[in-house]
């Protein structure tokens, strides 16, 4: 194991894969921290079939044996408190020819309440 995913393992946040078949890849660890562009906050967002899509972007790494790139479009991210991140684009990085990490960005999505609108 390279120390790349040594320290993912050690201080990462537990995440899993999941798709809409009912596949998952079971919990493991990932970084996952919020993006920002020029230190601003954007606020629109869009409707979609799963939720609402905020402009919430966040930076992924992760390790090599969950790699995002392989995925198909359905799948998404799902972290420990249960919020669902959309892949938007994903890469593997390396150092030389080795493949050290899974880089990514994730959108994140939030579930509407319907009836809250009724």
């Amino acid at each position: 194991m390279n120390s790349v995913n040594t320290m993912i393992k050690q201080f990462g946040r537990d995440v899993c894969l999941r798709m809409d078949d009912g596949w998952t890849s079971g919990k493991y660890t990932a970084f996952l921290q919020p993006l920002k562009s020029k230190n601003r906050t954007y606020f629109e967002g869009i409707q979609t079939n799963i939720g609402f899509s905020g402009s919430d972007y966040y930076l992924y790494i992760g390790p090599t044996n969950h790699n995002l790139c392989a995925l198909p479009k359905d799948a998404w991210l799902e972290d420990i408190d249960k919020t669902k991140y959309y892949i938007c684009k994903a890469e593997k990085m390396f150092l030389g020819n080795n493949f050290i990490y899974v880089w990514a960005v994730l959108k994140k999505f939030e579930e509407i309440d319907y009836e809250e609108y009724s």
